[in-house]
């Protein structure tokens, strides 16, 4: 956005934000200053992710991209600290660990007035097979904190840092995202039975997923890669 005018920086925000997969107003926050947007996206079957870099922005999804767009969807954002959300009334400034979850299906907006980098996974809800009221809970809310909030934001950050594969491999890496998901909320409804299936499921692609990432550390072992998920090393 170096070279653009702010005027024309602002056109091309409205242009991407008409065109996205859950339509939303976008532009800057300050008029007149820098800004910035560059965005990395991969799918991984259902399961949409992002990688963007962002300056002076806003985010806005209105009561009548609400109106226009059928298909709820869920998004899971995991940004560097200081982004501003809000949704049902609920305000959340992200700090060092958040993972804030939003949906389509009521407006929200997104405020960032420094650099920052945020990383987002997108389902549909109906994926989730969750029930409306237990989502409805979670949402405009920060759940790093909850019981696997430290899992699945290490997942989503590796995910994206994932060289690139074919789209057979991306396929089959999308349902171990959306049982991570289940599991999270679930376990935050206090269905700890309803969690542990999802979690037992997907532990063999999460740690392929994060040998792949990692495969050029020189501190990658068997030691280390047991301890990262809590399991025994004869285990793994």
């Amino acid at each position: 956005m170096s070279g653009l005018a702010p005027r024309d920086v602002d056109d091309q925000l409205h242009a991407l934000g008409g065109s996205a997969p859950v339509l939303v107003d976008m532009g800057t926050e300050r008029a007149h200053a820098p800004a910035r947007f560059a965005l990395m996206q991969r799918a991984f079957g259902s399961a949409r992710m992002s990688d963007t870099a962002l300056d002076n922005f806003f985010c806005v999804r209105t009561a009548r991209h609400v109106r226009d767009d059928s298909v709820p969807q869920l998004t899971l954002s995991v940004p560097t600290p200081g982004v501003r959300f809000e949704q049902h009334g609920n305000q959340v400034v992200s700090g060092a660990r958040s993972i804030v979850s939003y949906w389509s299906t009521s407006p929200y907006s997104q405020r960032i007035v420094g650099p920052t980098r945020t990383r987002t996974v997108t389902v549909p809800v109906s994926d989730l097979g969750l029930p409306h009221r237990l989502l409805r809970a979670v949402v405009a809310r920060d759940v790093g904190a909850s019981p696997l909030g430290g899992l699945v934001f290490h997942h989503l950050i590796s995910l994206t840092e994932l060289p690139e594969v074919d789209v057979d491999a991306a396929d089959s890496l999308g349902r171990p995202v959306v049982d991570l998901l289940r599991a999270m909320f679930a376990l935050a409804a206090g269905d700890e039975e309803g969690a542990r299936g999802p979690l037992n499921h997907t532990l063999g692609s999460r740690i392929m997923i994060h040998l792949r990432a990692h495969v050029h550390d020189p501190a990658i072992s068997a030691d280390a890669v047991a301890a990262r998920f809590g399991i025994s090393k004869r285990y793994l």
